[in-house]
């Protein structure tokens, strides 16, 4: 998914972090540092057991760090319910900016988009190139707007694999096969529905519910799976 605002900086409300973290030590505060700047570039909960991984520290500090994090009810994950706030307010942020750029583009170009015809011949025609029928099929829909087919495969590859290499904690050939995503959004699908199904599955691996060799669009977008997986990210909204 191409990179925003929203995606590269994650607020710190400093009063709050440290009247929650005052009793530890100058490495547990490099330590729950770190876990939160990696919970954040996943978006979302981190698995227990990649947790260690990302810092190396004593038992002890352990124990403490836990206290920052729920770890009972999603088991095998770790959550942090307060970025789990923030990240949820960024979406909509995210979400506000996009439709203000949409307004914005309307309000600017809206009265030059409303006829598009020229006369040749004395006969009225249509100036663009190619037919409507066979712009449609190049264009497909993006929340409440329409993007370059091209555009949308590229976006969902891109989400796809991000979240390859985060599962697999380590850097992956990138996965170019873009027949099934293709087939989907020329079929309906927007590319909000597949980056959902994307992200959906993505937490279904770090719970073990579904292998990681099938985290792939000959999966992910078979015609066979889509529907279900669409149907599972809707219900997880």
């Amino acid at each position: 998914m191409a990179k925003t605002k929203t995606d590269i900086w994650m607020p710190i409300y400093v009063g709050d972090y440290l009247g929650d973290t005052m009793h530890l030590t100058t490495e547990q505060h490099g330590a729950y540092f770190l876990l939160m700047l990696a919970y954040w570039k996943n978006r979302g909960p981190l698995p227990k057991n990649k947790v260690k991984a990302i810092v190396t520290i004593d038992d002890y500090s352990w124990t403490i760090l836990e206290e920052f994090f729920d770890t009972t009810s999603s088991p095998g994950m770790w959550i942090h319910n307060r970025i789990e706030e923030e990240l949820k307010k960024s979406l909509i942020r995210k979400q506000a900016a996009e439709n203000r750029g949409k307004k914005g583009m309307e309000a600017r170009w809206g009265d030059k988009k409303k006829d598009s015809s020229t006369i040749v011949g004395g006969i009225v025609g249509d100036s663009t190139s190619p037919s409507p029928s066979e712009k449609e099929r190049y264009i497909v829909q993006h929340g409440d707007k329409k993007i370059p087919l091209k555009d949308g495969i590229m976006e969902v590859l891109d989400l796809l694999n991000e979240k390859r290499e985060i599962l697999a904690g380590k850097k992956l050939r990138a996965i170019t096969s873009d027949k099934n995503i293709k087939a989907r959004l020329l079929g309906g699908a927007s590319v909000f529905e597949c980056c959902r199904v994307v992200e959906v599955k993505a937490q279904h691996v770090k719970e073990g519910r579904l292998d990681i060799e099938y985290y792939h669009p000959s999966t992910l977008f078979g015609p066979e799976n889509f529907k279900k997986y669409s149907d599972q990210a809707e219900l997880a909204r």
